[in-house]
């Protein structure tokens, strides 16, 4: 027995907007599933990373006057990467003190950075501000899957 036509118009109508919505709203969970592991990460007191603890070292370097960029030895290494991100990082240690939180605070909000340009860019090629918020939201899905890196205190989510 066939359903009469008026309904199979309005289940036909009614499939796309759910899928749709269903997908932004699982999109969106990944997003603030990140955000809430992120916060939780930024206060832990101890590496996430092998080059966490260096990166706190230039900082301190940066903060003592001291060049980033020296010939390697025992006491000190450099990484070779960029500065940017160690006088930023700078600045934030010497409102919230030097450690983690600090670097780690900066590559969180180098990481929303990403998710909000992500946005801007989709929603202006498709002229759709749900395509946008999915793509940025999709791309926090990949945050595990790539290795959790997003908010630890290094230069890639600044570099990004």
């Amino acid at each position: 027995m066939e359903p009469p036509a008026g309904m199979k118009a309005r289940l036909r109508d009614w499939a796309p907007v759910f899928f749709r919505y269903t997908l932004l709203i699982l999109a969106l969970l990944y997003l603030l599933t990140y955000i809430g592991v992120a916060i939780l990460r930024s206060k832990y007191p101890f590496e996430l990373e092998w080059m966490e603890g260096g990166s706190v070292d230039h900082v301190r370097r940066v903060l003592a006057g001291e060049k980033l960029y020296i010939r390697p030895s025992l006491d000190f290494t450099p990484y070779f990467y960029t500065p940017l991100y160690y006088y930023v990082s700078a600045l934030f240690s010497k409102a919230v003190g030097v450690g983690f939180f600090a670097l780690r605070s900066v590559s969180f909000l180098s990481s929303l950075g990403c998710f909000s340009i992500i946005y801007i860019i989709v929603r202006k090629e498709t002229s759709s501000r749900y395509f946008g918020l999915t793509a940025a939201c999709l791309f926090a899905a990949t945050f595990r899957e790539i290795g959790a890196w997003f908010d630890i205190a290094r230069v890639d989510s600044m570099f990004l």
